[in-house]
């Protein structure tokens, strides 16, 4: 499992295009652990929810 950074964009024709980087690889046990971790679960939440709104356009 992979830790990353990234953000996503949206370009003049509508595509949306992910950027990412990874900062390290993490046991998947390790991974697991993180997301039950509540900034690890909000972060994700925020990147769902933020693009359920761009593909809704609200």
């Amino acid at each position: 499992m992979r830790s990353g950074s990234g953000g996503r964009v949206r370009d003049p024709f509508g595509n949306i295009w992910w950027i990412s980087a990874v900062v390290e690889d993490v046991a998947p046990d390790e991974g697991m652990r993180r997301l039950a971790e509540p900034r690890f679960a909000e972060a994700m939440r925020e990147a769902q929810e933020s693009l359920d709104r761009e593909l809704s356009g609200t």
